[in-house]
């Protein structure tokens, strides 16, 4: 998996984040969901990352959901995924993370299409 770069970040900066990084080689958008904690306690949380995808041929979802610890002043990657997406495709991808099942505590999303690039 690929490893978020931690300097994205100024000093200072605190909470928990949800982070979404999308690339483009090609035709296929590879997609890492990431976390921050810049808290002074490790974390439990529950984290989900959508991708929807709508192009010529229709519409695709992937849905991938987890638990993990969170460590304090840490960066930590969650999960990642590959999808075909030509120019034409429109793609959305949401990283939304959770303290407790019913709650959400950060969203990240991205909206990619024929007039945005990765």
């Amino acid at each position: 998996m690929r490893q978020y770069p931690e300097n994205r970040w100024p000093a200072g900066t605190t909470g928990v984040r949800a982070i979404l990084d999308a690339r483009q080689p090609g035709d296929t958008l590879e997609v890492v969901g990431y976390t921050s904690n810049f808290t002074s306690q490790s974390m439990r949380l529950i984290y989900e990352l959508r991708v929807e995808e709508q192009g010529a041929t229709g519409t695709s979802l992937n849905s991938q959901r987890g638990e993990v610890v969170a460590a304090a002043q840490q960066v930590t990657s969650l999960s990642q995924t590959r999808i075909n997406l030509r120019p034409a495709d429109h793609c959305q991808l949401e990283l939304q993370l959770f303290d407790r099942p019913d709650k959400l505590l950060v969203p990240d999303s991205l909206l990619i299409g024929s007039t945005t690039q990765c």
